[in-house]
C-alpha cells in the first residue's frame, strides 16, 4: 500500500493590519456624531417629532451610548477591577443609566405612546418625570467625550503625565458627583416624590457631572501647548510643567548662543573706523578694516 502525499496549501496573502488607534477613534467619532445629530434634533425641536419619533431616537441613540461610548465603558471596567474610579466611570454610569431609563420610560411609561411629544424645557415637573428621556443629553455627552479622546490621540501625547486638573477630577470631582447622585436619589425618595422623579433627578446629576469630571478643556489645552512647543523645538516633559510655568517670572539663559534664529548674517562692517550699512556695503581702502 503506497502512501499518498498530502499537499498543504498555505495562504501567503498579506494579512489585513489592525486599524490605527487614531483611525478607529475617528471612525467612532464620525459614526457617533452622525447618529447623535438626529437624536438631539428630534428631542429638542417639537416640530420634528412625528409619530413614533421616540422609537427612532432610541434606534439611533442606543448604538452611540453602547458602541460609541465603549472606550469609556472599558476604562470604567478596568478601573473597577482595580478598586478605583475615574472620569470614565461617570461617563459609563451616566450613559447606561440614561439608556436604561429611556427604555423603561418608553416601555412602561407614557413616553412610548403614539403621538407623544417632548417639549424642550430646562426644568421638568414632577408629573413629567416618568415621560422624560435623556437620549439627547447622553448622546451629546458621548460625542464630546469622543472629541476629547480624538484630540488627545491626534496630539500624540498619550504618554504624558497626568495634569493637576486630571488628578483633581479623579480624586475630588468623580467621588463628589457619585455621592451627590446617590444623595439626590435618596432625597427625592424621602420626599415622597415618587421613584420616577427620584431616578430622573439622579440620572440628570450623573449626566451633568460627566463633562465636568472629564475636564476636557484643561487637558486638551495643556496637550496642545506641549505639542506646539515640540513643533517650535522646545521639549516639554508633561502638562504639569506647563501648569507650573504660571509661577515663573524670570528666565535665565546661561549658555551663549542658546537663543538664536538659526540663520547667520552680517550685522555690520567697519572699515577704518567707519561703519557701513547692514547690507554689507564697504568703504575706504581694503586691508585696514575689521568686521564684527
Amino acid at each position: 500500500m503506497t502512501a499518498q502525499p498530502v499537499m498543504a496549501q498555505l495562504d501567503l496573502s498579506p494579512t489585513q493590519p489592525p486599524p490605527h488607534p487614531l483611525q478607529a477613534l475617528r471612525e467612532r467619532l464620525a459614526v457617533g456624531t452622525a447618529l447623535a445629530a438626529p437624536v438631539v434634533a428630534l428631542s429638542t425641536v417639537p416640530a420634528l417629532q412625528f409619530t413614533y419619533w421616540q422609537w427612532i431616537s432610541l434606534a439611533f441613540g442606543a448604538p452611540v451610548l453602547v458602541w460609541g461610548a465603549w472606550p469609556s465603558h472599558r476604562a470604567a471596567w478596568n478601573a473597577l477591577r482595580h478598586g478605583t474610579a475615574g472620569p470614565d466611570t461617570l461617563v459609563c454610569l451616566g450613559t447606561l443609566a440614561a439608556l436604561g431609563w429611556t427604555v423603561a420610560a418608553l416601555l412602561l411609561g407614557p413616553a412610548g405612546a403614539p403621538g407623544a411629544t417632548q417639549p424642550f424645557r430646562l426644568l421638568i415637573e414632577r408629573a413629567e418625570a416618568g415621560s422624560a428621556t435623556y437620549l439627547d443629553v447622553a448622546t451629546a455627552v458621548t460625542v464630546l467625550v469622543l472629541v476629547g479622546r480624538y484630540l488627545q490621540a491626534r496630539a500624540h501625547a498619550a504618554d504624558l503625565r497626568l495634569s493637576d486638573a486630571e488628578r483633581l477630577a479623579r480624586r475630588v470631582v468623580v467621588p463628589f458627583v457619585l455621592v451627590l447622585a446617590v444623595a439626590t436619589l435618596g432625597f427625592w425618595l424621602g420626599t415622597d416624590a415618587g421613584a420616577a422623579a427620584a431616578f430622573s433627578a439622579a440620572v440628570a446629576v450623573l449626566l451633568v457631572g460627566c463633562p465636568c469630571a472629564l475636564g476636557l478643556a484643561a487637558p486638551t489645552a495643556l496637550l496642545a501647548g506641549a505639542v506646539r512647543g515640540a513643533q517650535l523645538g522646545m521639549l516639554i516633559k508633561g502638562p504639569d510643567v506647563l501648569e507650573s510655568m504660571q509661577a515663573v517670572d524670570t528666565v535665565v539663559v546661561d549658555m551663549t548662543g542658546t537663543l538664536t534664529t538659526g540663520q547667520m548674517s552680517v550685522h555690520r562692517v567697519v572699515t577704518d573706523g567707519v561703519a557701513a550699512g547692514e547690507d554689507g556695503g564697504s568703504g575706504g581702502e581694503p586691508g585696514g578694516g575689521s568686521s564684527s
